[in-house]
Formats: structure tokens, sequence, C-alpha cells
């Protein structure tokens, strides 16, 4: 590496320093700018926590991973949603979620047991599952799949929980209201409409209702011979996700509750707007049950269903008005009190910083994908260099992510006293080429330009 910047250096003092091949692009736009695409949708994560201890008890099984099905990606997020709505929005104290390998059909039954134990006789109880769901064999019933159920119907069958029975336990408790939502289809197929048991017979398909008792409700997400698919343009699983939404306040006017008809009619509604898929979900109970308060406005989810908004997209994150520069390879936020400085010898950057000893270069080395990754690799060898003069490894490499760029960082050491300084190299596979991103100073330098040196990765933009 010493003999590189020498090499750098001393091409330059023949050539009289090459000229940089920069475009100033000018300061980072403040405003954004919209474009025609499908609208991101909403985040339901945050969530305004009430005051006071609440009686109530949630159960929450979402699978993502099956042992041997297709996997339901999406599934744990909304999970992750549903129990911050719990614990925040209606500030419940007791929350049993599971998920993948927690979730067979054993640990669910027994979870069920100790809630319904634990349940308030003027609380509600919840349950909400996530994944998959499939028809018994004589379509008496439908079934919820736990985690490890197997590719043949014998085995989905064996490893499955019947609504009925589900629902049974959970009303064996004292509990005033029961809320159950079943996000799963009973078709006995994936989102994609794939078989869950390839080459065995389909599931017969179920279509009978479920009979509830007066404080029961039983929200499912798609008829008995339909798939309950995702949101379109995402991959999380559209049921839940939209009937939490629902809960925010999407199903009713600001200010105005929401009943169980409300969320019926609504929930209705919005599948119908999705194109090339039939999903009818249904809410089974009493109508006049009150879910929640509507508190924030329908965000236009039909039109998100029908893939028919705006979206607005931020052109730049970078708002403090600092100069964008274009090398041709590589777009990047000029750091302050850093100074462009000659290239060459590949290196596309080069920069000093004015207020003490420190170097940063960018050197972009084309290579296939293959060859890239042996570079990197080849990178974390305790020394290397030319002609026997090399660099001693003092920490790294480690895999971190800056900004959107994942690459790998490890830190080096030059023991030559005439030219004793430390080194940090960022190397990145990005646009068809490795970008080495290095850092130069003394061990005081160093600790100094990290923070600039980072910030110069996570603005980079590789072309």
């Amino acid at each position: 590496m010493k003999m590189k910047w020498m090499a750098v250096f001393a091409i330059a003092a023949i050539t009289g320093c090459a000229t940089p091949q920069y475009t100033v692009l000018g300061a980072a736009p403040h405003g954004t700018q919209t474009t025609q695409g499908v609208q991101d949708w909403p985040e339901l994560s945050s969530w305004e926590s009430v005051e006071g201890a609440q009686k109530d008890v949630a159960i929450i099984v979402a699978i993502e991973d099956y042992a041997f099905l297709p996997d339901v990606p999406g599934a744990i997020q909304n999970a992750n949603d549903w129990e911050n709505y719990f614990r925040k929005a209606r500030g419940m104290k007791e929350v049993y979620t599971l998920t993948d390998k927690a979730a067979t059909s054993e640990e669910i039954q027994r979870f069920v047991a100790q809630a319904v134990a634990n349940a308030d006789k003027d609380a509600a109880l919840w349950f909400v599952f996530i994944g998959h769901g499939a028809a018994l064999t004589d379509g008496s019933d439908g079934a919820i799949i736990g985690m490890d159920a197997q590719q043949t119907i014998t085995s989905i069958q064996a490893r499955s929980l019947p609504r009925k029975s589900l629902i049974a336990s959970l009303e064996a408790g004292k509990q005033a209201r029961t809320m159950v939502v079943l996000d799963a289809c009973f078709s006995g197929r994936d989102p994609e409409g794939k078989l869950l048991a390839e080459g065995t017979q389909p599931v017969v398909p179920i279509s009978k209702p479920m009979a509830t008792t007066k404080g029961t409700l039983v929200f499912s997400a798609a008829a008995g011979d339909e798939v309950a698919g995702q949101l379109p343009g995402s991959t999380r699983p559209a049921f839940s996700y939209l009937l939490l939404g629902g809960l925010r306040g999407w199903a009713s006017d600001p200010g105005t509750d929401i009943s169980a008809g409300d969320m019926d009619l609504w929930l209705k509604q919005q599948f119908r707007q999705i194109r090339g898929r039939q999903q009818t979900p249904n809410v089974e109970g009493n109508s006049d049950i009150v879910l929640a308060r509507a508190t924030e406005e329908d965000p236009g989810v039909a039109r998100m269903m029908r893939g028919e908004v705006t979206k607005t997209v931020v052109t730049n994150t970078n708002t403090t008005g600092e100069t964008r520069i274009d090398t041709g390879h590589l777009e990047f936020t000029q750091p302050k009190d850093w100074a462009i400085g000659p290239v060459g010898m590949g290196v596309i950057l080069y920069l000093t910083n004015t207020y003490g000893a420190g170097e940063i270069s960018v050197t972009r080395m084309a290579m296939s994908p293959n060859q890239g990754a042996a570079w990197i690799q080849g990178s974390s060898d305790p020394e290397y260099g030319a002609a026997g003069i090399g660099h001693v490894k003092i920490a790294g490499p480690e895999r971190v992510v800056w900004g959107k760029t994942t690459g790998v960082i490890s830190a080096w050491d030059d023991p030559d006293p005439n030219f004793a300084a430390q080194y940090v190299h960022f190397d990145t596979y990005q646009a068809g080429a490795v970008f080495r991103f290095t850092l130069k100073a003394g061990a005081a330098g160093i600790e100094e330009a990290a923070p600039v040196f980072e910030e110069l990765v996570s603005t980079s933009e590789f072309k």
C-alpha cells in the first residue's frame, strides 16, 4: 500500500498533477420530487401510549419461516405491529407472541390455555394468527397450520389446530369479549395460489360460517376457497395489516367509534379494489361491538389497493446545503473542511482535510461479482503489499452497513518509521466494480476523521 501511494505521488509530480474529472452538481436540493408509482404502505409500528393498567390479554402467532411449507413473508413484521398496538394503544401488560420455531400446534394450545386462565371477566381476550391455513379433509372445518407441518395432507392435518377447537378453547375463559383474527386462507394454498402439499389431492375448501357466541368476533381473511394474499406492491399479508390500520382509524371518520360492522364493511370495500385476485374478508359475530375509536384518517387505502397513486420520493437526504460531486463513477457529498486533490492510478477520488494530516481516497476496480468477492475476501490476509513491504492488520475484517452500502471494513498499520501511518479500508462491490475507500492518517487523525469517512460512504451513490 505504501508503494502504491508513492507511485501515485510520483506520477502526479511528473504530469503536473492530473486534473480532477469532477462535475459540481451544486448544493443538494431541499425539496422533494413527485414521481408516478405505487405509494409505500404506511408504517403501523408507532402508537400513542395510553395510561393505566389494562386487563385485556393477547396471543399473537406469526409464522414467516415454516420448516417445510412455503414461507409467509411479512408475517413477523405484521405481528410486531400488532404487539405494539396491544401494548401501547390498548395498554396491555400481558401479550404472548409466538413466532416461527416456537409456533407449533402444541405451543399454541399451551399459551391459549395460559391466557384463558389469566383472562379477567371484564376484559377482552385477543388471538391473532398470521400464517398458513388448510381445511380438514372432510371439509367440516378449517385449521391453522403449525410451523413444523410437512408437505403432505397427513402431516398438515396432524400438525394443525382446527378453528372450532381453537375458538372453543378461547371461549372457555371468563372474559367478556373474545376477538379472533385469522390471517390465513383455508383453501390449502400459499399466497401465490400453489398447493401447500404438492403432489397430493387439494384439501377440500370450506364454506360454512363459524358459529360464535354473543361476545365473540371472528375476523377471517378470505372465503374458504380463496387465497389470502399480500398487499399490492408489498410482501406483507394484507388482511392483518389492513385490519390493524382499520383499528387505527382508517375504517371510520376521525373521532367516531369503529364497530365490528363498520370494520366488516370497510374491509370488504378495500379488498374489492385489488386487481387480479378474489379475496373476501369476513367479520362474524355481533356487529354492534365497538372495537376502537378512530384517531387517524384513511391514507387512501382504496387507491393503494388499485395501485393508482403517486409516490413522493425524496431526491436527496442531504438537506443542509453541502455540495454534491459527480466523478463519473461515484456521486458523493463533499465533506466539510475536506478539499479535492489530484487523482490517478485507478484512484477516482482523493480528499485531504484542512485541519490536520489525513487523506481519503477511493479506488475503483472493474471486476466480475466472483472476482470482486474473492478480492474483498483476500484483503483480510494478515499482511499484504508489494516487494515484501506490507501492512500489518490490526483490526477486522468486519462486515458493516453504512447508509445503504454494505461492505467489509479492516484496519492496518505501516510499521516503517519513515512512513508511519494507519489505514482503514472499506471495500464494497457496487455497480460492477470493487470500490475501496481508504482513510490514511496517524492514530489520532484516524479517530478524528472516522466519522467523516463513514459519512462519505453513507452519502455515496455508485455508477
